[in-house]
């Protein structure tokens, strides 16, 4: 979707699909310098190649991941 997360946001949001949002969040943190803040999925390339695009967003995405669902 080109929305950068960063590692604590996915880390909230796989403890909120699995029902455990109490639980803390604990980071340890290597070499700064080669661990970037954020990401972001430039999906520019599969969309003209193939002419996918994203159509949910990442909670979304990882509540059907969690559940096993397929649509």
């Amino acid at each position: 979707t080109g929305i950068e997360t960063t590692a604590g946001s996915l880390a909230k949001i796989a403890l909120a699909v699995a029902k455990e949002s109490n639980r803390p969040i604990i980071a340890t943190v290597g070499n700064q310098t080669d661990t970037p803040d954020s990401i972001a999925l430039d999906a520019s390339d599969t969309t003209l190649t193939f002419g996918w695009k994203p159509t949910i967003f990442l909670e979304e995405g990882m509540k059907i991941l969690f559940e096993g669902r397929h649509d």
